[in-house]
């Protein structure tokens, strides 16, 4: 008799499925594994982006910041800074630096009379060369055939712009001085670009 109920109760659930719910249900978890588009470096064609350099001309981030304390905020950290960041250079060899080693970080710093100023400190951090494809104007950067991030060539090939948002590019912790002298915590992100030299 517990067999026959266990049977029953097997059959009355298998029944009470229908394919079109486990249909849908399959293709749910099929969109669910899907993953990013893996690097794969195509050695027998040469990308437009092979053999040429890039200075970073512009770092733009979403809130303005005093960072040379003249009294004028901008949101172009190479108006407000003196730091450098290493060139791009696309290797023959499919490797590149990576932008996000010439980072920086802000910091508030009081003088001990209450009276605040902004510093904006250079992160220069030596990595690993990583890989890059080119597909028509996106420049994709890969590790270990893992897209990390992609960068968009201009339509005239004299730009390079990578749009890095705050968890991808800044560490936590940088305070922002205000107008008013309170300070926040940057969350926003940061567009580089590039110009070929």
């Amino acid at each position: 008799m517990k067999k026959f109920v266990l049977s029953l109760v097997v059959l009355i659930t298998f029944l009470a499925c229908s394919v079109d719910d486990v249909g849908s249900d399959l293709t749910q978890q099929a969109a669910n594994n899907q993953t990013e588009p893996e690097c794969v470096i195509d050695v027998t064609t040469t990308p437009d982006i092979m053999g040429t350099t890039w200075e970073r001309t512009s770092f733009v981030i979403e809130s303005p910041i005093d960072g040379n304390n003249d009294g004028v905020y901008s949101t172009e950290l190479e108006d407000e800074y003196n730091c450098q960041a290493d060139p791009l250079v696309f290797g023959t060899d499919f490797r590149t630096k990576d932008p996000t080693l010439n980072n920086v970080m802000f910091q508030v710093m009081d003088d001990g009379n209450g009276n605040l100023s902004q510093l904006i400190n250079c992160l220069i951090g030596d990595g690993l060369l990583i890989n890059y494809t080119q597909d028509g104007n996106t420049i994709n950067y890969c590790f270990n055939g893992n897209l990390l991030f992609s960068g968009t060539l201009s339509d005239d090939n004299q730009s390079l712009t990578f749009n890095f948002p705050f968890q991808g590019f800044f560490f936590p912790n940088n305070p922002i001085l205000q107008p008013d002298g309170s300070t926040v915590d940057y969350q926003g992100g940061a567009i580089l670009t590039y110009t070929r030299q």
